[in-house]
C-alpha cells in the first residue's frame, strides 16, 4: 500500500468477488487521486493569480512559499529570489516588527496591520499585512501564513486629496478621540487622543471590543448601536456614556457613532468620535 498498491491478491486464491473488489478499490482510489490533484491545481491557480501578495513562512521567518503578486509588490524578479531572505528583515521600522510579532504571538492572528516594507533598491512600500499562525498536532508553530496588500497609492493620494489630508491631520493631531471599528464592533485603530482619553495603548485595541469599554446598560446599548449601524438601518447614533478607563475608573464621554459607506452605498466600517464631558 505504501508503494502505491490499491489492494493485494494472492496468486492461486483469487475469487471473482475478490477481483471485483480490488478493481473497485483501484478505480475509487484513482478517482480520489484525480479529484485531489484537480483541487490542488485549482488552489494553486488561485494562489498564483490573486492580486494580493500571499506568503507562507517558517517560525524563523524563512519564506516557504510566495505568490507572484507578493514578488511584484517587493520588486523581485521571481519567487526564487526570496529563498535566502527572511521576512523580518523587510520591515523598515524595528518597532513595527516587534509590535506585529508580539500581537501574532499573543493572539495567533493579526488583521490589517499597516507598516512599511523595504523592497528592492531600498524602496519603501506602505502595506497592510494580515497573518495567522498555523500549529501542528503538538501545538507548536508549524508555519505563518499571511496576505500583503500594497496601499502605497492610498497613502500617496493623501498628498493630493485636501479632504483626506484634513481628516488625517484631525485624526492624528486633534484633541477628540476617534476609533475605527469593523462592522462586528471590533476595534481596528484608535488615534492618539483616544489613547490618552482611555489609557489603552495600540496593543490593547486588538484584544478589546468596543462594547467592552462600557458596563451594564451602556454596554447593551452600544451592542445594539453596532447592530443597527452594521445592518445599515441607522447612519448616526450618539449618547453620553461612562467609559471604562484602563485601570478600573470611569469617565463620562459623549459618543457619536457614524456608519461609513463605500462604493454604491454599502456599509463598510464604523467611526466613533469620543469627547470627554
Amino acid at each position: 500500500m505504501r508503494a502505491g498498491a490499491a489492494d493485494d491478491l494472492v496468486k492461486g486464491e483469487i475469487e471473482p468477488e475478490d477481483l471485483e473488489r480490488s478493481i473497485r478499490y483501484a478505480l475509487d482510489r484513482l478517482e480520489a487521486q484525480r479529484s485531489l490533484k484537480a483541487s490542488e491545481e485549482r488552489q494553486r491557480a488561485m494562489f498564483d493569480h490573486l492580486p494580493l501578495g500571499v506568503y507562507r513562512c517558517s517560525p524563523q521567518g524563512e519564506f516557504l512559499d510566495a505568490n507572484p503578486a507578493l514578488v511584484r509588490i517587493l520588486g523581485y524578479p521571481d519567487p526564487a529570489s526570496l529563498d535566502n531572505l527572511y521576512a523580518p528583515t523587510f520591515y523598515v521600522s524595528d518597532e513595527d516588527r516587534e509590535i506585529f510579532n508580539a500581537r501574532l504571538k499573543e493572539f495567533g492572528i493579526v488583521r490589517g496591520f499597516e507598516t512599511r516594507l523595504r523592497g528592492v533598491d531600498a524602496r519603501k512600500i506602505q502595506v497592510r499585512n494580515t497573518a495567522r499562525i498555523h500549529r501542528d498536532a503538538d501545538g507548536k508553530v508549524a508555519y505563518i501564513e499571511g496576505i500583503i496588500e500594497d496601499v502605497s497609492r492610498e497613502w500617496h493620494s493623501l498628498d493630493f486629496d485636501p479632504e483626506a489630508a484634513r481628516f488625517k491631520a484631525l485624526y492624528e493631531c486633534g484633541h477628540v478621540g476617534i476609533l475605527t471599528l469593523d462592522r462586528s464592533g471590533e476595534m481596528q485603530d484608535g488615534n492618539p487622543a483616544f489613547r490618552a482619553l482611555s489609557g489603552y495603548d495600540e496593543n490593547d485595541l486588538s484584544s478589546v471590543e468596543y462594547a467592552e469599554l462600557f458596563d451594564g446598560a451602556d454596554r447593551a446599548e452600544v451592542q445594539e448601536e453596532i447592530r443597527q449601524l452594521s445592518a445599515g438601518t441607522s447612519t448616526f447614533l450618539g449618547k453620553n456614556r461612562d467609559l471604562r478607563v484602563k485601570g478600573g475608573s470611569t469617565r463620562t464621554v459623549n459618543t457619536q457613532s457614524i456608519l461609513v459607506r463605500v462604493g454604491h452605498g454599502e456599509p463598510n466600517h464604523i467611526v466613533v468620535v469620543l469627547e470627554g464631558c
